[in-house]
């Protein structure tokens, strides 16, 4: 791979430059940052997906109305998150404001959709995105997804391998937890208390809002000796997926043992001063075989952020670049592409894997 292409953007006056240089405050910020879509302008249409017989899922439709969109955006959330999370209604503006049409995805049980399908989701969980990319139209299609969302989009790449959906021509992940276990790890850790609280306390409020609608296979007695998400995951997730526990969940469900078979175009950014989610996981085994993805957590990176997401999309701007082909260049090399932020922002020369 040539990546010219990137390394222009990562320099360029609009490079990310943090308002604060916490990544903390950065991560905090973004949850209460003002985040909208003009739905007078961008209509929203909902849409049920049936991607397993008795699940669906509900998606937020947004349709160019002009001739000739670049294709479509699908964006996924993260952990506990909805087609409503602030970091999904500002990218989803942004792509709708340069030309695409967008789709903003639930994972199943996530926005209010408990009543929709009678099991639970994990971070691993490809079922559902897999079967939205196959249902949604056959024209250009890019995936952005975050935190779990990212995880699942590379997850569900190297599943692909070769033999991905053609329509769907390049992948954006956005902090994924490639390494589920390093992450329960350290968001364990006492600095990472609030963090954990956070998603626990969501973790319950959705299994008691399910319980509440429909029998399930499961009591809420377990939580008064939950205190991490492992104790969850060895609770109520590793059990309703058939896993022994929560390593022998994070070891199926993490996508860094798929990396290296990924052939669509893939970009993982990722903030080396992340809170919890460890820069270490991204770096390059000795073999050199499998790439080490980025991700990003940082609060008011969105112009930035989507910059490089659209520009993946698009491809790059001269002859010269490899590195972020799209919708017009069907004979780059695939491979991921990673683009690791310094504390300050800056970025640094990606790495990738042809």
């Amino acid at each position: 791979m040539d990546y010219d292409f990137l390394n222009t953007l990562l320099d360029s006056p609009d490079s990310f430059q943090p308002l604060f240089q916490s990544g903390d405050w950065q991560t905090i910020v973004a949850r209460f940052w003002p985040a909208r879509i003009n739905l007078r302008k961008y209509p929203v249409e909902t849409r049920l997906f049936e991607t397993e017989p008795g699940v669906r899922v509900a998606a937020h439709c947004h349709w160019q109305r002009q001739a000739g969109p670049k294709g479509t955006m699908l964006v996924v959330h993260g952990l506990e998150g909805s087609s409503q999370s602030p970091y999904v209604l500002r990218m989803s503006s942004r792509a709708l404001d340069a030309g695409y049409h967008v789709v903003r995805l639930n994972i199943r049980n996530c926005g209010g959709t408990e009543h929709l399908g009678p099991t639970l989701y994990h971070s691993g969980l490809t079922t559902d995105l897999r079967a939205v990319v196959e249902q949604l139209p056959s024209k250009p299609l890019f995936v952005v997804g975050f935190s779990m969302g990212g995880n699942m989009a590379l997850k569900l790449a190297g599943e692909w391998g070769s033999d991905h959906p053609p329509h769907v021509k390049a992948i954006c992940a956005v902090s994924p937890p490639i390494d589920l276990a390093e992450c329960a790890l350290r968001i364990a850790e006492r600095r990472n208390r609030i963090y954990e609280k956070r998603f626990l306390k969501r973790l319950r409020q959705t299994l008691t809002r399910k319980k509440a609608l429909m029998a399930v296979p499961y009591t809420l007695e377990a939580f008064e000796s939950i205190r991490t998400l492992i104790d969850f995951d060895n609770a109520y997730t590793a059990p309703a997926f058939g896993y022994r526990d929560a390593f022998d969940y994070y070891a199926h469900a993490s996508s860094n043992r798929h990396l290296h078979s990924i052939r669509v175009p893939s970009l993982v950014v990722h903030a080396q001063d992340d809170p919890f989610i460890p820069f270490r996981i991204f770096i390059i085994r000795p073999s050199g075989k499998i790439p080490t993805c980025t991700c990003w957590r940082l609060a008011l990176a969105d112009t930035w952020l989507s910059s490089l997401a659209r520009n993946l999309a698009s491809g790059p701007k001269n002859k010269h670049c490899a590195s972020a082909r799209a919708p017009r260049a069907t004979s780059c090399k695939a491979g991921v592409v990673i683009v690791p932020l310094n504390k300050g922002g800056k970025g640094r020369r990606p790495w990738g894997l042809s």
